[in-house]
């Protein structure tokens, strides 16, 4: 499956009512996401995440979406779907790190 576009982001983030300009290219088979502070990022990779984990976390209990895909769409009540996603954060990154440097320190002993 690939991910097309974002058609719409409602209540999330900075994303109160996004909608994909017709102007913007779909995305690719491999995706970079960068910008300015504060500019959706960070809300981007953790609407990713929920689709990557099947779970919408309590605290987005408002959160709208549609992603259009090659097979459909994904919406939130279709999130429980499997959808071949791996979203790399740097929160991610630092929770494995610290997990891998708890677990050396364990198995030293």
């Amino acid at each position: 499956m690939k991910f097309k576009k974002i058609n719409f982001i409602k209540n999330f983030g900075c994303f109160s009512d996004f909608s994909w300009d017709d102007n913007l290219p779909e995305f690719s088979t491999y995706n970079f996401i960068y910008g300015w502070n504060y500019s959706g990022k960070t809300s981007l990779s953790r609407l990713l995440r929920c689709i990557e984990t099947k779970k919408i976390q309590e605290d987005f209990s408002n959160l709208e979406f549609k992603i259009k895909t090659d097979n459909g769409e994904i919406i939130k009540n279709k999130i429980g779907e499997d959808f071949p996603i791996r979203v790399l954060m740097k929160i991610l990154l630092v929770k494995i790190l610290i997990g891998t440097m708890k677990i050396m320190k364990l198995t030293q002993f």
